[in-house]
């Protein structure tokens, strides 16, 4: 990776956790807080062992992150997972792809 990038992704990072504070923020109950974190810390930490983009992340990222977890995790869990991803997309203002 080229300095330019990793400055770049140390930026992006910085960002990501500001993003990803305030959407945590605004979910409701403690557990759901604690869960939100912990997914997003989960899908941004795979994306930066990938060298993807966690924010806005591309359609085919999350499918290849929640392919990945497929063979390990419950169904209830990857969808959960999902939706954090997306609590965070919206939080920063990114729209979902449809």
């Amino acid at each position: 990776m080229s300095e330019l990038a990793v400055s770049s992704a140390a930026v992006d990072i910085s960002a990501l956790r500001l993003k990803a504070e305030e959407f945590v923020r605004a979910a409701k109950s403690p557990a759901t807080l604690r869960a939100y974190r912990s997914d997003w810390a989960d899908f941004a930490s795979w994306c930066q062992a990938h060298e993807l983009c966690p924010l806005p992340a591309e359609p085919a990222s999350v499918a290849l992150y929640i392919t990945d977890l497929a063979s390990s995790r419950a169904a209830g869990t990857i969808t959960r997972r999902l939706t954090s991803i997306t609590k965070a997309h919206q939080a920063a203002g990114f729209e979902p792809h449809r």
